[in-house]
C-alpha cells in the first residue's frame, strides 16, 4: 500500500485533533521502545508499517469514541492562513449536538434550532446563533437555493427560531440542507459550527 495514501487516511479520520496527536505520539513511542530492544526491526526497514499501525490506532480510537456514546462528538479546529499562522477557530462535526426542525411553512420557513449541549463549549459561550450556510434542494435533489445565510438571533432557553424566506418557491416538496451555523458573543470573534442537517418540507 502507498505510504502517502496511509498518511492521507490519518488526516481524513474525523476525531479531535488533540486526540489524534496523542495517538500518533503514543504509537511512535511504542515503536521506538521496540527498536531499542531489537536492532533489526520492521520499523527501520519498512517505515510504511509504522504509518499503517498509526492509522489502525486512530481507527480503533475513533470507533471507541463513537461506540461509547452512540454519537459523533464535535471538536475544535484551528483555522490557518497560507503561511500556517493560526487566524481563528472553528467547531466541526456538530451534527449530533444540534437539533433542527421546521415548525411552520408559509411564505417563509420557521426553523427551530435546539442546542442539545447548552451547558458545554462552545454552546455555553454563545449568546446569538444564526445559519451561516444553507441550501434548498427540490424533489429531484437539484439545488435551487445555494449557500445562503441568515441573521443571528438571541438564544432563549437553548433554542433559536430563525425565518428563511421561501416566497419564490413553487408548491412542492423540498429539502433544507444546513452545513454551517454561526455563533457569537459580545467582544468575541464569531465561531463557525459545521455539520450536516437535512430537513424535508412541503410548501
Amino acid at each position: 500500500m502507498d505510504k502517502n495514501k496511509l498518511i492521507n487516511s490519518v488526516e481524513n479520520i474525523r476525531i479531535p485533533q488533540n486526540m489524534k496527536q496523542r495517538i500518533i505520539k503514543n504509537c511512535y513511542q511504542e515503536m521506538e521502545i521496540k527498536s531499542m530492544s531489537n536492532n533489526k526491526t520492521t520499523f527501520i526497514k519498512k517505515p510504511i508499517v509504522a504509518v499503517a499501525i498509526i492509522v489502525l490506532c486512530i481507527c480503533i480510537a475513533s470507533t471507541v469514541v463513537f461506540a461509547s456514546s452512540g454519537k459523533l462528538q464535535g471538536y475544535f479546529r484551528d483555522i490557518k492562513n497560507l503561511s500556517g499562522a493560526i487566524t481563528g477557530t472553528a467547531y466541526e462535526q456538530a451534527t449530533d449536538e444540534i437539533d433542527v426542525n421546521i415548525i411552520n411553512v408559509s411564505d417563509k420557513l420557521t426553523v427551530e434550532i435546539t442546542l442539545l449541549n447548552i451547558d458545554k463549549p462552545p454552546y455555553n459561550c454563545s449568546e446569538a446563533f444564526g445559519i451561516n450556510c444553507y441550501s434548498i434542494l427540490n424533489a429531484n435533489n437539484n439545488t435551487i437555493v445555494k449557500k445562503q445565510s441568515t441573521a443571528q438571533v438571541d438564544i432563549v432557553d437553548s433554542t433559536v427560531l430563525i425565518d428563511i424566506p421561501i416566497d419564490d418557491l413553487e408548491h412542492g416538496t423540498y429539502t433544507l440542507l444546513i452545513e454551517e451555523f454561526i455563533s457569537s458573543k459580545k467582544a468575541d470573534q464569531p465561531l463557525i459550527i459545521s455539520g450536516n442537517w437535512k430537513i424535508n418540507f412541503t410548501k
